[in-house]
This record gives structure tokens, sequence and C-alpha cells, in this order.
């Protein structure tokens, strides 16, 4: 490990460096004692491997330790006591400690799972092994084992031990005793991972692997220094234990042979050595003349192995074997035939031999049959080098493009992308490639690679275990070189084309790549700036389309049916999907009864329409579903009930299908808005409706009193309302929204101390002279609209709804004075509030001087009852819309200091977005919008002494540096100005201006504050003028300027 990274390693384990002494390493720092060390009981890991300790004589107090690393030291025969205290120890290592000759105690580890011996003076006994049994959690043991331990003792008979025990080594000590033979080692089962066996120079058995049979999964094989060795495996013991399904040396991969003067043999006959890859005789092993190997050891197992791949590979069909595999494989074949026809003469070659088949009979034939050994010996040795391919098939040709199935008939971001694909298809285009893959919502990556692979025939099993970036290799590898075209229908998030595999379309390759998506942000986000939208079909195309599924035969049954047809269409409001499911159902319709009743049914609730609800409505909610957030959701299903809400005829259906659980109970959800009934409609069961939706109707009086406990939305807003019944909200525990905004009520004779979960209330435009009886009970109401209502005498008392958070109470006749201040500072919830105020209030008055007030009032409308010449407005920091109108005597606009606000260079309306100023025939200019630095729209409008909207003398004794003037407008109006000449003396950058609409009346305005760097976005930029005249007036700073804005 590198050094950076081992301290790296370090100081992650010690808390990033905050408890250092966590980690103890001192490996290699040739200690001969343990370190000193404030705090043991904080240690976690200690590692002191490699150093000269010979004794340990304390025991430190360590209940943390998981870890000790001692290996390869100088230690004593016996540890100290201590160190079986550490109860957390999960990994010990003793390895290479030549020194130390007991572990009794070790039992007392109870959390060990790791205990290394190997090369460690401490020698696996019957009496370590019951102490390594009584360790209940040991998994991996490694130990070190004399010879004559094996001899009649029971070591491993216990089966967790067996399992356990992974690695061992056999020391036979020099001047020992020859051992006799032993199968203890066959006990260890298939856990065995390692036999490491060192006989140091001293004489053997004749043969010791008697039990390697037994271990068909042994990988490497090392036989060094053994002086009577003469065979591996002997054919005499074998014979009594190997089984036919047994094949030895079937997984070998190395074998060496080194210092065996009497080994003779490996194998009594040739082996298949499958995996063998190494095989070395180093130093003296004389008798060794034959090897278990013959010609279909190792070259039939490459033919094979060659052959299996090509069967692998061809198998899908879209992969074909290379030429030179194909000739190989042939010439593997025609050598074999050769082979056989050699063996077959043999004999007769043999029976030719004399002199002890020193000399030939016939020495010319016998000349020539060794030629053809010699000549065929070659072959297989260069036939074997040939085998050795990095590929042995490649992928068939691929055709240009499959034709999709479309319906002619009906026209969607589907069909356009499938007409596109079978376009290519039939003409290629010079394209090698045309590929369409459906992505759909929540498509991996993989599966979308799969899709490009099944094209490019890159399948079967290995290719569909690989890795997404393995996978997108070899996709990349097979277009790089093409010439392409890839379709991806319905897309729902940003696909990353790279980490798929293909590459960047772009003019030098010629590839293209086209893809459907529900969203305009999964445009943006795969880099396209003019997304082509599938919009809903005009009216003569829509109606086009509709005659087709309904056919003309059926148009033609009546003469009455067109007309009504039309009026089906309508319902439709150009969906394609809409127009073709109901043109389907209406094909079939030939009697004027019928075309009513579906008019009627798709004006009432078309979800009952044969069609919408099973293949419309599913497919609709799809795009529901994915929503962001239930939040969202609820959002749209609330705006079903909203007029100002533009929403598609079908896409409301859907909306009101969804919480009537499917159409399963369409009372739920009740939506009548203007259909012009006069009074509540009738329901079976109102105990079950959730949401009414009555607005723009003619309700006059409200006479019944339904029972609806699980009402949460009533919606009666423009509407005629006088008169609402006593009892009427008595059963509607959980209202949560209650819209009355925009009737006639002057008065409520009931109260609403039942509207316990009330949240919303809406009374705005009402003619209420006073709030209803029992709503400061309404402790949960948090919105509360009273905007417009010019009879409303007073909300005293408005303290007591504790929750509120929203008040409108802008174009009221209620007004704030000191009094209703101090109510509202009471409202700990309060986080809006509009207002309208005199301009004679703001005189004198200390209204704002509360600094978490000045934050809630966010839009304020300003109006004159006294002529007042100077207005002062209070610096308010959360303040976003104002509207001054009407105050005719009105000559200047000053800001006023407030206690948290009182530098007037700095920006005073650090919010404000919106200003309004109509009808102030006294200002001169509004030099004072210097100081709201986000203002985005701004209208001045029947001001007839206005001359600047920045004077220039004013501006230049407050105007810093930093301040840029307008920087954030988005919308400058200007109406009725006769006296204006200046919007600004100089040119501005403008960098969000999109519309500077000038109208009638602004006749000496001769000059814009424009230059030819203005306006970034210059192509989305409009200037708006009643008539050419006025731009014609206008003096263009240059000509630059002028055809930047005016271009020919």
């Amino acid at each position: 490990m590198h050094d950076l990274v081992r301290e790296m390693a370090m100081w992650i384990a010690t808390d990033l460096g905050k408890n250092k002494e966590k980690c103890i390493v001192q490996a290699r720092a040739r200690l001969r004692e343990i370190p000193k060390v404030k705090n043991w009981k904080d240690v976690r890991r200690i590692s002191l491997t490699r150093n000269d300790i010979a004794v340990i004589s304390e025991s430190p107090d360590c209940p943390q330790v998981t870890t000790l690393l001692l290996q390869y030291n100088k230690l004593v025969e016996e540890l100290p006591f201590g160190i079986y205290s550490l109860k957390l120890l999960t990994h010990l290592n003793f390895e290479g400690t030549r020194f130390l000759k007991s572990l009794d105690g070790i039992s007392g580890l109870s959390s060990l799972k790791t205990l290394k011996l190997r090369h460690s003076k401490v020698l696996l006994d019957m009496s370590l092994m019951k102490e390594l049994q009584l360790l209940q959690h040991i998994e991996y043991i490694t130990v070190s084992i004399s010879p004559r331990t094996l001899v009649g003792e029971k070591l491993f008979y216990d089966p967790k031990m067996g399992r356990c025990i992974q690695k061992v080594s056999i020391y036979n000590e020099r001047g020992g005793r020859r051992v006799s033979k032993s199968n203890s080692f066959a006990s260890f089962g298939r856990s065995l991972l390692h036999l490491h066996r060192r006989l140091w120079n001293v004489g053997g058995d004749k043969d010791r692997e008697d039990t390697m049979e037994q271990k068909p999964d042994k990988s490497m094989l090392l036989k060094p220094h053994n002086w009577r060795l003469e065979e591996i495996i002997s054919k005499e013991k074998a014979a009594s234990v190997l089984e036919n399904n047994i094949i030895p040396f079937k997984k070998l991969e190395k074998l060496s042979l080194m210092t065996l003067p009497e080994l003779k043999s490996i194998y009594w006959n040739a082996l298949p050595f499958q995996c063998l890859r190494y095989l070395a005789i180093m130093n003296d092993c004389p008798k060794l003349r034959k090897l278990p190997l013959n010609s279909e050891s190792v070259f039939d197992a490459k033919r094979d192995d060659v052959q299996r791949k090509v069967d692998r590979e061809e198998f899908t069909g879209h992969r074909r074997r290379l030429a030179q595999v194909q000739v190989w494989l042939t010439s593997i074949l025609t050598m074999e035939n050769q082979y056989n026809e050699l063996l077959k003469t043999s004999d007769v070659e043999l029976e030719r031999l004399c002199l002890c088949r020193l000399c030939s009979k016939n020495v010319k034939k016998s000349y020539l049959y060794g030629k053809r050994v010699m000549v065929m010996l070659r072959e297989v040795e260069s036939l074997s080098s040939q085998g050795e391919f990095d590929a042995v098939t490649d992928e068939t040709p691929i055709g240009e493009g499959e034709e999709l199935p479309i319906q002619h008939t009906i026209v969607g971001q589907e069909t356009m992308l499938e007409m596109i694909n079978n376009r290519f298809s039939k003409r290629g285009g010079g394209f090698d490639v045309v590929i369409w893959v459906v992505v759909s919502q929540n498509a991996t990556v993989h599966k979308i690679q799969g899709s490009i692979g099944e094209k490019l025939g890159l399948l079967g099993k290995e290719w569909e275990e690989k890795s997404e970036m393995k996978r997108g290799q070899d996709i990349h590898n097979v277009l790089r070189k093409k010439k392409f075209v890839l379709f991806l229908d319905d897309i729902w998030e940003k696909v990353s084309l790279d980490v798929i595999g293909v590459r960047y379309p772009n003019r030098v390759n010629g590839c293209k790549v086209a893809f459907t998506t529900r969203s305009r942000e999964v445009c943006g986000r795969m880099g396209v700036d003019d997304p082509i939208e599938v919009c809903c079909l005009h009216t003569d195309k829509a109606w086009d389309l509709f005659k087709k599924k309904v056919g003309e035969n059926t148009l033609a049954s009546h003469r009455d049916i067109p007309e009504l047809a039309r009026k089906v269409a309508g319902k439709c409001r150009g969906l394609p999907l809409a127009l073709n499911v109901i043109g389907e159902t209406m094909a079939s319709k030939r009697s004027v009864q019928e075309w009513h009743r579906a008019i009627q049914v798709l004006t009432s609730y078309a979800a009952e329409f044969s069609g919408v609800e099973d293949k419309i409505l599913p497919i609709l909610k799809y795009s529901y579903d994915s929503l962001d957030g239930e939040m969202t959701k609820s959002c749209f299903l609330k705006m079903i009930t909203r007029t100002f809400v533009k929403m598609h005829d079908v896409v409301r259906e859907m909306a009101m299908w969804i919480p009537s659980d499917l159409g399963k109970n369409k009372e739920r959800c009740i939506v009548q808005a203007g259909a012009r009934i006069r009074e509540l409609p009738k329901v079976k069961n109102w105990k079950d409706v959730r949401r009414i939706s009555l607005m723009e109707n003619d309700i006059q009086i409200i006479s019944v009193s339904p029972d609806c406990p699980q009402l949460t939305t009533l919606l009666l807003q423009r509407n005629y309302l006088v008169e609402i019944s006593d009892g009427f909200f008595q059963s509607m525990p959980k209202l949560l929204v209650l819209d009355l905004s925009l009737n006639r009520l002057s008065g409520f004779r009931m109260d609403m101390y039942n509207l316990v979960s009330l949240r919303y209330l809406n009374l705005s435009r009402t003619y209420i002279v006073n709030l209803p009886f029992g709503l400061y009970q309404l402790k949960m109401l948090t919105h509360l609209n009273l905007e417009k209502t010019r009879y409303l005498e007073s909300l005293e008392g408005i303290s007591e709804l504790s929750s509120l958070r929203t008040l409108k109470l802008l174009d009221s006749k209620v007004r704030p004075d000191m009094s209703l201040m101090k109510e509202l500072q009471l409202l700990q919830h309060i986080e809006y509030v509009s207002v309208g105020i005199s301009s004679s209030t703001l005189v004198g008055e200390t209204l704002f001087d509360d600094s978490r007030m000045g934050r809630c009032i966010q839009q304020v409308g300003i109006d004159e009852k006294e002529p007042v010449k100077v207005l002062v407005l209070p610096a308010l920091d959360g303040l976003h819309d104002i509207f001054i109108q009407f105050c005719r005597m009105l000559e200047e606009i000053k800001i006023e200091k407030t206690p948290w606000n009182k530098s007037l260079t700095s920006p005073c309306f650090s919010n404000l977005t919106q200003v309004e100023i109509l009808s102030c025939n006294g200002l001169k200019d509004l030099t004072w919008l210097l100081f709201a630095p986000k203002l985005t729209h701004l209208r001045v409008a029947g001001s007839v002494q206005l001359e600047n909207i920045i004077s220039k003398e004013k501006a230049e004794s407050v105007l810093e540096d930093y301040i840029i003037p307008f920087h954030k407008l988005e919308v400058l109006v200007l109406d009725d100005l006769p006296e204006l000449e200046s919007i600004y003396w100089n040119a501005l950058p403008f960098q969000r201006l999109r519309w500077l609409h000038i109208l009638n009346g602004c006749p000496k305005l001769r000059k814009l504050p424009l230059n030819s760097k203005s306006v970034v976005n210059v192509e989305e930029f409009v200037i708006s003028c009643p008539d050419e005249e006025c731009l014609e007036r206008v003096e263009w700073e240059d000509e630059a300027t002028r055809l930047r804005f005016l271009p020919s």
C-alpha cells in the first residue's frame, strides 16, 4: 500500500485524526517492548508486526481492542494473562513468532473470528484443538502441525474445525523419525484452501500423495526436496480409492517439481489437464521420462474451448464465426483424420521392426512413415500456436431498419416518430443502421442498452452479465464507425448517451438522435433548444380525423348526424387520443337519439362514455402519476374546481375521475361549474361527497342543509347568492376550503362555529358589513381573503385567529390604524398581509415601526381620500407590490426611514417587484424607484405632469456606483403621459427587459435609454406602440441601435 494511502486509512480509522490513539501502527519499527500509550482504553486496533519484541511485561487495559497483530516478533514462551480479557478481539495473528510455545487460555477470547498460527512454534495438538472448539465465533484458522501429531490422534473429527482450518503447514523437524502414512487430511473436506508441506532435506515416503486424488479442486502442487519420492499418484494405491467420477488434477493450474532424484511418474495415464498453465521440472529429476500428456490433453481441450465459444456466440443468430476460425477448426478435423490413419498402420510398422526393434525389414517404408509422423508433429505444433484467438465471431450485417406498423388515422408523438423511423427504414438515407427503442418511465441504462444491443447483435448470457460500463464500451465499439439514427420513444428523464455507449451526433459524424417526451424540461436537459411540440389538432384537422374514425356510412345515415358529430368532435378539443376512442365508439351509432345522448354524457360526466374510462383516462393518469410529489398532485386535483386554471376538458375529466376512486364513487366529486343552475343539484348520498364546485351559476338562495360529513372543498363563487340557510354549515366538520367570493351576500344569519377544520375562507367582493358570527372560533383558519369588501366595518377581534398566516384586505373598507396593527402583531404565525392605505394616513402615523410587520406586509394599495402633496413611503422590507392611484394632488414621493433601515443610499425596497402608478397628476418624476433593485414590472398611466421616470438631478445626489437602474426590469408600460420626455438620461443594459409598451399620449418621448448593447435577449424583446408614427419619432443613439431594435 502506498505510504500516503496507508496514512489516509489510519486517519479515517482515528475519526479523521481526532482520536489518534485509536489506531496504533508501529510495524518494522525495531521495537523491543510495547509502546507507551496515554489511554489504552480507547485503543481499537494494534499492529506491532515484524519487530524485536521478546517480552511483554505489562498487561494494559484495552476493553475496546478488536485487532491485535504481533506476528514476526521474538516473543517468549507464553503471553501475559491479561491478553485474554480482550472480549471484543476478533482477529489475532501470531504467524512467525518462532519462540511462542503456548496459547493456554485462548478460549477466553469469546469474540475471536480469525486466528493465524502458521510458521509459529505453537503446533496444533489435542489440547489446543479443544480450546479452539470452545470459540463459538471462530471462522478462519491457519496452523502448523507436526507429522507425529497426525499419527493416531483424531484432531480433525470435529466438522466445525474442519470448516474453519483453511491453511496448514506440516513440519518434520531435522533429525525426526520417519512418519508412517496418514489419511487424516481427508477430514478437512473442501474448506482446506492451502496445504504447504515441507520435508526439510530428509528421506520421506516413496509416495505421499495418495490423498491428492481426493482433492479434485486443487489448483497448485509444489514438490520440492524429497529424495525418495517415486510417484506423485501411485497406481496401486489409487486403484483402491479412485472413483469413476474423479478426474485427477482437473483444476490444476501450476505444477512444479524440483530436486526429486527418484521420481519416475506423475500419473500412469494421460490426463486432460483442462486448466494447466504452467509445468516446471527443475533441478535433479533424472528418472522422470514420461509426462501424463497426449495430443488430446491440451490440444483437444483448446479445440473444444474454441468450438464452445463459437457455438455460444452464434446461438442468437446475430453473430457469425470468423473465416480464420473456421479454417483452423477445419484444419483440426483434417489433422484428426490423418492421425487416425497413421494410428491404423502403426501396428504394421511395428511388425516390420527387427533386431530388438532397432532395424526395419523395409527401410524405405519405415522412413516414409517416420517422415509423415514428423511432419504431423510439426503441423500439430503449428496449429496449436495458431489457436489463440482474441475474437472468434463478428456481428452479422445490421439491417438499415425495421418498418413499424402505424395507425394512419392517429397523429401523436409516437405515431410521428414511427413515421420518421419507417421513412428512414425504407430509404436508408445513407445510414448504416436505424435503431428504435421504447424507453418509457423507470427505464434503466441496462434496459436501454439491452434494446440497442439486440439491434446490434450484442446478445448472449455473457453480454447480459457484463457491467453497464462494459456494455457501453461494446455498443460504442460497434457504432463508432457507423452512421446511425437512434429513436428514443417516450423518455421521462435525461438519457446520458455517453453512459449508454452512443456517441453524440454532430455534423461531422452525420449521426442522428430523435426522441419523444412529455416534458419540456427533459428537452432542455437533453440539449434541445427548440423542440417540436405536438399540440392538439386544430378544428378542421380534428374533424377530418373524427370523420375517418366514424365512417362515411354512419355520417350519411341521417341528415342531422353530421352537425351532431361536429359537436361531439368539439368535446374532444383536438386531443388525438379522445378523437380516436370516441370516434370508434360512435362509428356504430346511426340514430339521432344516440348522438344526442353522447353529447349529454360528454357534457355532464364524460367518464361514463364508452371507452373513455378504460382507454383514455388510464393513459392520462399515467402522466398524473408522474407529477412530482403528493403536494403537486393534490394541487392539480383541487384546480379542477377553479375556472381560472385553464385545463383541457378531457384532462379535467381525468382529474375528477381520480378522486372518485377511478369512477367507482362518482358522486364524491360534484362539478357543475357554469351550468346555469339556480339551486343545489340533487345528490343521492350527500354523505359521500368530498368536493363540490358550483361556481359561475345563477344560484340566489340556498334553502337546504345537506349532511356532508366528508366534504372538504366547497366553491360557490361567482353566483348571485343573497341568502344561505341557517343550518347549512352545521354538518360539514371536515370542510377545509370555502369560497363565497363575488356574491351578493350582505350578512349571514347562520354561524360558522361548526367549521372546525376550515383552513381557507374567501369572502372577497361580497357586500358583507360584519364578519360571520363564530368566525373567530375557527382556530385552524390560515387564509382569509377580504379584498374589495367595501362595506365591511371592522376587524376587531382578528387576533383570535391564532393560526392565521394570510390576510388580504386590499381595497377593503377596513384600513389599517394603530388599533388594527396592534391586533395583527399578536398573530404569531402571520406571514402575508395586503392592505389599502389612504395617503393621508401615512402622514404623521408610525404604523410600520414593527420590523416583523414590515416583513409581512407584501402588497399595499394607496389612494387619496384627502389631498396630499408629498407621500412618504415607509421602507418595508417585505413589500412586493405597490399600487398608487387617484392621488391627483400628489407632487412628490419620498422614502421614510424605518428603525431597521435607516440608510437611504442602500436599496430600501429589497423585495419590491411590481409598481403601478395611475392618475397621479401632480408627479414630476419617480426617482425613488432607484431603491427597488428587484423591480420587474412598472406601469405608469394617466399622470399628466410626469416629465421623467428618473430625474437626473435627483438621482445624482443619491445614486451610487453599485446601483444599476432597472437591472431586473422585464415589463415597462407607459400610457397617457403627455409631458414625459425621458425614462433615463443614458442607455441602460436592460438585461431582462422583454416588453416595452408605449401607449397613447406620450408625444414628447423621443429618446429611449437603449444602445446597440442593450437588452440581452433581443430576439424575444418587443417594442409595442399604437402606430408606426410613434416609432418614427424615436431618436436612436446610432444606426446600429436602430437596426438592433427595428430590423428591416
